[in-house]
């Protein structure tokens, strides 16, 4: 038949890996638990917070084991549609890591409002002039607001000395 479905096509569950169609994602669970347990231990250890990023799986699963089962604890998230998804599904604590431009701060406002007051959206800036941008927007949107509710933030990145990104702290 030529109209064979793709279900059709799939092999039964659970099967050999060669049988599998391609492009597939193929996850190793007990490995993915072992170095997100080793991540959270370390950084216990070394008295800092972890906020994995989001990017490479995109799943609900993996960023819960990633904060060990906390979704309050902050995450990493690549677009803005990543933001949303985690939002919506409970997760509290989100930066945006990628250099904010002007333009994005009404989505990301709006994503901010569209949750219950427990929501953190976090911005990262790469220059003294995106973070006076961003102060004068919320400024604009806040201005005689009562409520302490907006718990936004504003990461700086700093260049390391690669040069790739960030701002020099020679330079301040």
């Amino acid at each position: 038949n030529q109209h064979t479905s793709s279900t059709s096509r799939l092999p039964a569950f659970p099967c050999h890996i060669s049988e599998l169609p391609t492009p597939a994602f193929v996850v190793d669970i007990a490995q993915v638990r072992k170095n997100a347990r080793t991540m959270l231990e370390q950084a216990k250890e070394n008295k800092i917070s972890l906020r994995p990023h989001m990017k490479t799986h995109k799943t609900i699963e993996i960023g819960c084991i990633q904060v060990g089962g906390d979704v309050t604890n902050g995450i990493v998230v690549s677009t803005l549609t990543e933001a949303e998804f985690y939002a919506a599904h409970g997760f509290t604590d989100i930066l945006y890591g990628v250099p904010v431009v002007v333009s994005k701060l009404k989505q990301i406002t709006a994503i901010f409002n569209s949750y219950n007051n427990n929501l953190r959206v976090h911005v990262l800036a790469d220059s003294i002039e995106m973070v006076n941008n961003i102060i004068h927007y919320q400024h604009s949107i806040y201005s005689g607001a009562t409520s302490n509710s907006h718990k936004q933030g504003v990461f700086l990145k700093i260049d390391s000395g690669y040069h790739r990104a960030g701002i020099l702290i020679e330079s301040y």
